[in-house]
């Protein structure tokens, strides 16, 4: 009888620590997961709209817009120098200019993680639109309901005139390989590099894309396919909600012609075969 306790109690102990040492390594693997994820957040130009003067460091309004958004309340004063001082003991590089870094905002998740907050984290990722394997982004956030036609409104092209900005480093008016491979870094890739896009679009006397070519291909890809212009908006982190105020709708052309004038901006011309 005695051997039976034992064994049952040594059993039960085994179990209990097979359960543990699961728990860890899940824990083990969101950490890792979710560093990528945030590591990718964080490589958003703007961090989403919320590091406004681009620099690289959360200050105490930038860090409180990206708590409304994230949780729907602010941070109270007593709160951000608390989680100042315990990034400046333990996160090192985490502080810079009085303001939160990249490896301070790492830190922070991380201690949420261990500790058994992982709801803290998983509202973060949720609300930058990723799914529960934390390795795509969900169909309903890339791609919003909307109706078509449509075309890119003032403020799309302001945002991706600010991303052509943001990545031509040279200041040289155009994008070269490195710095067009750069822009599309939080995204899955160019989204026309099996259209030949360099040939198609409006480029300088060295091949490069222009701010008029750039621009000229984001206003075709959304006249053409508008769910690809919404999923890089997600992508390439556009500051707003909804995402949609980046297109507009574009009216019929039965009403342009019945009015006497046009109202867009984008047409799309079929190629006629060239005469030998």
């Amino acid at each position: 009888m005695d051997s039976v306790i034992v064994r049952s109690a040594t059993e039960t102990a085994r179990r209990q620590r097979g359960t543990e040492v699961a728990h860890l390594d899940k824990r083990q693997d969101f950490g890792r997961l979710h560093r990528k994820q945030h590591l990718r957040i964080l490589q958003i130009p703007s961090v989403f709209g919320f590091d406004a003067n681009k620099d690289g460091i959360f200050d105490a309004a930038e860090l409180n817009d990206f708590q409304r958004k994230c949780f729907e309340v602010p941070l109270q004063a007593q709160e951000l120098e608390g989680i100042k001082a315990m990034v400046q003991e333990h996160a090192e590089g985490g502080i810079r200019d009085e303001g939160l870094t990249e490896a301070s905002f790492l830190y922070l998740h991380t201690i949420f993680i261990q500790r058994g907050r992982l709801e803290t984290t998983w509202t973060v990722l949720r609300k930058f639109g990723y799914a529960e394997d934390l390795k795509r982004l969900t169909e309903s956030f890339l791609v919003p309901k909307f109706e078509v036609p449509v075309e890119l409104s003032p403020l799309g092209y302001q945002f991706f005139t600010e991303i052509f900005e943001i990545f031509d480093k040279d200041q040289d008016g155009a994008l070269n390989a490195n710095e067009l491979s750069e822009s599309f870094s939080t995204s899955p890739g160019n989204p026309w590099a099996a259209q030949k896009f360099l040939d198609t679009t409006l480029s300088d006397d060295s091949g490069l894309v222009t701010l008029q070519g750039w621009l000229a291909q984001w206003s075709m890809t959304t006249l053409l396919d508008h769910r690809t212009t919404l999923a890089f908006l997600a992508y390439l982190g556009y500051p707003e909600e909804p995402r949609t105020a980046a297109l507009q709708v574009t009216r019929p052309r039965k009403v342009d012609r019945r009015k006497g004038k046009v109202s867009r901006n984008v047409f799309s011309r079929g190629s006629r075969p060239s005469k030998n």
